[in-house]
């Protein structure tokens, strides 16, 4: 199934949202003297790992459901050198008018049992009317996170 028959009518929203933050942190590194970011990556999540999600958490896997009851179908990954960075980069997000953060994970700060470190941020974008997640970590922990 591909992504425009799953998410119908909320795929070009979905596109959006996904071009947004992107701006988003292209935005920031204008902002800045000095770059931060390594480098990121978005994505719209694969309409089989959505059902998944969705049939987990006992809703019906269908377009509405997506965009209403699960906060990361579209996702940012943003990969800064230094630690330092994710928070600069996290203060940046929440001073925006038009993003409101919804929830916050730190990771970095309080890292999972297993060792993973990363910080998460559910934020919703006012203009789109859609939660979307954006994951910032390091070059360090992307690695290690990949590796798990």
């Amino acid at each position: 199934m591909t992504y425009e028959e799953f998410y119908k009518e909320q795929y070009p929203v979905l596109l959006k949202a996904e071009e947004q933050l992107k701006n988003l942190i292209t935005q920031f590194e204008t902002n800045e003297n000095k770059k931060k970011i390594a480098y990121c990556s978005s994505r719209i999540k694969s309409p089989e790992s959505m059902k998944q999600k969705l049939l987990k958490k006992g809703e019906e896997p269908n377009a509405e459901n997506a965009v209403s009851k699960v906060n990361d179908a579209v996702g940012i990954r943003v990969i800064t050198s230094f630690v330092d960075d994710i928070y600069k980069v996290s203060d940046w997000i929440i001073l925006q008018n038009d993003i409101e953060v919804v929830n916050i994970k730190d990771y970095i700060a309080y890292p999972k049992p297993n060792g993973y470190r990363s910080y998460h941020m559910i934020i919703h974008l006012n203009d789109l009317s859609l939660n979307a997640e954006i994951q910032i970590r390091t070059i360090a922990l992307d690695f290690w996170a990949n590796l798990e």
